[in-house]
């Protein structure tokens, strides 16, 4: 288990940017918020650093990037698989 680097965009996101690839059981601490990876996650993906309910808005940039598809736990993957962008 080793930290990854990652970084956090915007106070109040819900997610952080890789900024290695991460493995399963790899850690980050993204402005205090410290999770554990539940699978490999590659270099530049987002990282949920809260738990999320199925229809609740993601946050990147101190934007609303996109309405989850599904429940997803602080150190899971956020990509298109569980996220619906908001662009139009």
């Amino acid at each position: 288990m080793a930290q990854r680097r990652c970084m956090l965009l915007h106070e109040g996101d819900d997610v952080a940017v890789l900024l290695e690839d991460g493995q399963p059981q790899d850690w980050i601490d993204a402005g205090g918020a410290k999770v554990v990876l539940t699978s490999a996650i590659p270099l530049f993906h987002k990282i949920a650093l809260r738990r999320f309910g199925a229809g609740d808005i993601v946050h990147k940039v101190g934007e609303e990037i996109g309405v989850t598809t599904q429940p997803i736990a602080p150190g899971e993957h956020v990509h298109v698989h569980n996220i619906k962008s908001l662009r139009r």
